[in-house]
């Protein structure tokens, strides 16, 4: 038996389903106010609990032989998951983190991810640490699709900066499929790996894919990045707008590519290029 934290989720349904095609047991941890319908035809058991509360998730862990956690690191619970696999003598513990621990921003989620990381790497676990890039891959991530809409709905597009930087989105199957297959992999033990697309491409390269992919005309309108972060401000306070915030502006305006040579070598992951998935998810939204 396997405990997935997470599952319901937009990874973690995909996690779910990787483990299952593996014929593994798995038992799903959710909080009380997640949709179980989602997974309920796939998970052999469903507990219902507080993840940072320690009692809840040790009987949540009775009996397991390792846990993949997906629950982002901001819910402040990864503590309790070590004190709680060590105690019960749970050694294989996957955990997801993200590549934007990289980032030159003095964002105040880079230090508590660079925090929990090393108090992974501290414990007495069999631990594997994950970090995708941007996930994408179907009408219900919080990335490409509202790029999709907007490409889909407007002959103009907004560029927040140059464009030029780059990026490597993951394809959200490709994560997934990765993420057992370093659960199984004893050289993966103790390792932490940047996962990505096959390829880099610069966000005006990620436009034009996704335009030509719609079959749609899309100028490209260049913002300076401090009139890109003005009007932020202003399209705050008009309801109905997207949310986009300063932080956000400046994470487009650094590289986002990152190699996963080590996770090719370690566990064979081969990811799909950004064209080949972005074309599934624009064929899902077309539906």
């Amino acid at each position: 038996m396997i405990l997935l934290t997470g599952a319901t989720g937009f990874t973690g349904r995909f996690v779910l389903e990787e483990l299952k095609k593996n014929k593994d047991a798995v038992r799903c941890f959710v909080r009380p106010s997640s949709d179980q319908d989602k997974i309920k035809n796939l998970a052999d058991e469903i507990m219902v609990g507080d993840i940072t509360n320690l009692e809840a998730v040790k009987k949540a862990m009775k009996g397991v032989k390792g846990v993949i956690n997906v629950v982002s690191f901001k819910e402040g619970h990864i503590p309790v998951i070590i004190e709680a696999a060590e105690s019960l003598g749970v050694k294989r513990v996957l955990f997801f983190s993200t590549t934007a621990i990289f980032t030159k921003l003095n964002a105040k989620s880079k230090a508590l991810r660079v925090t929990v990381e090393e108090r992974i790497r501290k414990s007495n676990l069999h631990w594997t640490i994950l970090r995708p890039t941007m996930i994408y891959g179907t009408i219900d991530d919080r990335n490409m699709i509202r790029l999709i809409r907007s490409i889909d709905r407007f002959p103009i597009h907004p560029i927040l900066g140059s464009g030029d930087k780059l990026i490597q989105p993951i394809y959200v199957k490709d994560l997934a499929s990765a993420a057992v297959k370093a659960f199984y992999c004893r050289e993966s033990i103790k390792k932490a790996y940047n996962l990505s697309g096959k390829n880099p491409l610069s966000y005006r390269e990620c436009v034009q894919t996704v335009a030509n992919l719609l079959d749609k005309k899309c100028l490209m309108l260049p913002l300076s990045v401090w009139l890109a972060i003005t009007l932020t401000w202003l399209v705050q306070k008009i309801p109905g707008l997207p949310n986009i915030k300063p932080e956000q502006v400046h994470r487009l305006n650094e590289d986002k590519n990152f190699d996963h040579l080590e996770a090719t070598k370690d566990f064979g992951f081969n990811p799909k290029s950004f064209s080949e998935g972005i074309a599934l998810e624009i064929a899902e939204y077309k539906k």
